[in-house]
């Protein structure tokens, strides 16, 4: 009985290590990212706002990068709504730790933060969910995205207001998800 007890903490110790450590990398990977985009930014402003061939590969590389870690979410979200208890849990962090890689990995993805809103949700981090949606709305402005990506940001803003008992800001997204033309959009992308 001691030594089971024993073990479960140190599971608990690696596993929070672990989540320690993921945050770092993530932080380093934003880090990155903001440098590169900078110096892809400074290279498009000195070239008169064109880019140059190194600069456009290098955003199909990550586009590509982060669908491939997006994709490993949506395996572990799926495996997740097969699972039950702990195991479940589990595998809902790690499909938003993918996300969140995916999304350091291409800030213009819009997906990505759609999906980790919804595993939010589904772990009830609530605020968390809402805050995903609203930088996916402002991100598919940016970046001119599909409308349905931005009605689905809307509408799972929506439902995370609803629980944080926010009616007038639920209200708000959900007439922002029809204004975007969303109908029926409850899914993964």
């Amino acid at each position: 009985e001691r030594q089971r007890e024993r073990i479960e903490e140190l599971g608990r110790s690696v596993r929070a290590q672990n989540d320690e450590l993921a945050a770092v990398r993530e932080a380093l990977e934003a880090q990155v990212r903001r440098e590169r985009d900078e110096a892809a930014k400074a290279a498009r402003e000195a070239g008169g706002g064109v880019m140059t061939d190194d600069a456009i590969a290098d955003s199909g590389d990550r586009m590509y990068e982060s669908n491939l870690v997006k994709g490993m979410g949506n395996e572990a979200y799926a495996k997740a709504n097969r699972a039950t208890g702990q195991a479940r849990a589990r595998k809902l962090r790690e499909a938003a730790e993918l996300y969140g890689r995916a999304h350091g990995v291409d800030p213009d993805n819009v997906a990505v933060l759609t999906n980790r809103a919804a595993v939010h949700m589904a772990l009830g981090r609530f605020g968390d969910a809402a805050n995903d949606c609203r930088l996916a709305v402002e991100t598919a402005d940016r970046v001119k995205a599909d409308a349905k990506l931005k009605a689905r940001a809307y509408e799972r803003m929506g439902k995370a207001e609803l629980q944080l008992k926010r009616p007038e800001e639920a209200l708000r997204a959900f007439e922002g998800a029809r204004a975007s033309g969303g109908e029926g959009l409850e899914g993964l992308e």
